[in-house]
């Protein structure tokens, strides 16, 4: 979540400045998963994918005893119980996560990013570390080109950590190639808001039909 208003400033301000490598810099606002929970805290966890929003084990661990668990099915946004949990800091849910043999390098329907890409984006080196560990393809692009130094890097000093360990990991970064984070980070949040309205415009719909 965003560490202070100072920061989010900063950040804000340094992305306006097209013709520099600032172009990378994200605002604070848009950290973990502020693009996907479009109706904030949930009241309670309905499935895997709440529970690892919310690094709730003991659920998770329930959910997993059942004969029909799938630890890489996608919900609504097209993300798996992984990629939450990556996204949201949750480092003992990833282990065990990938103990109950998730794919570290599946992504989500919409932005095209894996585990690692989320965590990155969060500046969250431990979990980018027990990524790699496992295999994490550190030089895959989403959709929008972006890889996961290039969204650790948006991070600023937040992300200078996971962005140092990438490079020491082999992955490739061109300081001449930029990107504007802050209308990519808009567009997929506009995309989530428009997805939930229709989720929730078709719950409505079906709602009507059985009265």
């Amino acid at each position: 979540m965003p560490k202070s208003e100072a920061a989010k400033s900063s950040a804000d301000k340094n992305d306006a400045d097209e013709g520099k490598n600032s172009n990378l810099t994200a605002s604070a606002s848009n950290r973990h998963f502020a693009i996907y929970d479009v109706k904030g805290a949930k009241p309670q966890i309905r499935n895997i994918f709440d529970a690892c929003e919310r690094g709730d084990h003991r659920a998770i661990m329930s959910f997993a005893k059942d004969k029909d668990f799938d630890i890489d099915a996608k919900d609504r946004f097209g993300r798996t119980a992984l990629i939450w949990a990556s996204d949201c800091g949750h480092l003992h849910i990833c282990e065990s996560l990938i103990r109950l043999n998730a794919n570290i390098n599946t992504t989500d329907s919409h932005t095209g990013r894996s585990a690692i890409h989320w965590a990155a984006r969060t500046g969250s080196l431990p979990i980018v570390r027990l990524l790699v560990q496992y295999g994490a393809n550190i030089n895959k692009e989403d959709k929008y080109g972006l890889t996961p130094l290039y969204l650790a890097k948006s991070r600023g000093p937040d992300g200078e950590e996971v962005f140092q360990y990438l490079l020491a990991e082999g992955a490739p970064y061109n300081e001449l190639k930029t990107f504007r984070i802050s209308a990519i980070e808009d567009q997929i949040r506009a995309e989530m808001a428009a997805l939930e309205a229709a989720t929730a415009a078709a719950a409505a719909a079906d709602a009507a039909k059985s009265r």
